[in-house]
């Protein structure tokens, strides 16, 4: 395996990247796109990232949480690990607006599927309300910290 490859595959897509954040799933496909990295795994990744000094990796949502990164998963959200170039760590205030990016995605994407399931599937329209509801407790959290943060 040509870790060199690896290397500037990852460094050049974190660069161009719109979102500064990228989740490793999608470093991994970019990375197996060319032949000669098409047998790279996620773990050896991983491994290779989180030494590398000029990337932080972010731990994604572990599956034992009150919603699992699967939940996630099966809305189309990736919650798995990401990267980011430490030259493009956000300030804090990036990072709240990135944040409320994201929670507004997931919002969207639960209110799109609370519309489409079926009245007869009772317990999953009850799970989507409780995530629904969960989220909007998150957004209410996140904008007491964003409000604190900015007030100091």
């Amino acid at each position: 395996m040509n870790l060199e490859r690896v290397e500037e595959r990852c460094l050049n897509y974190l660069r161009q990247a719109k979102n500064p954040l990228v989740p490793l799933s999608i470093l991994l496909q970019h990375c197996q796109q060319e032949d000669a990295l098409a047998e790279l795994e996620q773990d050896t990744l991983y491994t290779f990232l989180r030494d590398h000094p000029d990337v932080q990796l972010v731990a994604g949502v572990a599956n034992d949480n009150d919603v699992s990164a699967d939940a996630f998963a099966a809305i189309g959200i990736d919650m798995g690990a990401r990267a980011i170039l430490t030259k493009r760590i956000p300030t804090p205030n990036e990072m709240f607006a990135m944040v409320h990016e994201q929670l507004s995605d997931m919002h969207q994407a639960l209110v799109r599927a609370l519309e489409n399931v079926k009245v007869e599937d009772g317990a999953k329209k009850e799970k989507l309300e409780q995530t629904l509801q969960r989220l909007e407790s998150l957004r209410k959290k996140l904008g007491k910290l964003d409000n604190s943060s900015t007030s100091e």
